[in-house]
């Protein structure tokens, strides 16, 4: 399981977490943990209700999505989440065999620590601008502290990664290009996110 996080908001998680996994295959999954402020079912058009037990499992529109096969799953935010265990369905996603991105909320506490403490590996997502490179440092210093470790920075709203995040991460940068919406369905961000998949694929 990837958590993908930014230390601050508008850094382009959900999308990263949608293509990232409609780039890792048809078996892989999106899952939404930010349960407070969720939007990637929204983003994958997926409605959000659950199941009494288990997980819910769709698969997102290919509308407005390019992808290899058939679309990814999407595992939406629960509709009433003071009726789930955070951490159960976290563990549940980590046990999936196949692929899962997490939409992890940005900050520092419990919410967002949670979901990089169950993974295997974390995507950091930025834009170029310098706040956000910062929030992202944050981002890395908390899965160093948990021991998860970043594999992979995704520079959103980006033609290239700048020098600030190539020299202060280790571990590979790819830009992801502004594009109108549907974001997901123009061919150069879709190349962007198989080259982050690429970068992720032993881990994810």
């Amino acid at each position: 399981m990837l958590a993908v996080t930014g230390g601050k908001g508008g850094t382009g998680t959900t999308v990263t977490t949608l293509g990232l996994a409609a780039a890792l295959g048809s078996d892989a999954a999106a899952a939404d943990a930010d349960w407070t402020l969720p939007n990637l079912h929204a983003l994958a058009r997926v409605g959000r209700s659950w199941p009494d037990d288990g997980l819910p499992e769709r698969r997102a529109d290919d509308r407005d999505l390019r992808s290899v096969g058939p679309p990814p799953v999407v595992v939406p935010a629960p509709p009433a989440p003071g009726e789930r265990d955070r951490g159960a369905v976290l563990r549940r996603l980590a046990a999936r065999p196949s692929p899962t991105a997490v939409d992890t909320p940005s900050g520092v506490g419990p919410p967002a620590v949670l979901p990089i403490r169950v993974a295997d590996g974390v995507v950091v997502t930025t834009t170029a601008c310098a706040p956000a490179i910062r929030g992202a440092e944050k981002s890395a210093a908390i899965a160093a502290a948990v021991g998860t470790p970043v594999v992979a920075v995704a520079v959103t709203r980006a033609a290239r990664v700048p020098s600030p995040v190539a020299t202060r991460f280790d571990a590979p940068a790819t830009a992801v290009p502004s594009a109108e919406p549907p974001v997901l369905a123009r061919d150069r961000v879709a190349d962007a996110y198989e080259r982050l998949a690429t970068a992720v694929e032993s881990v994810a």
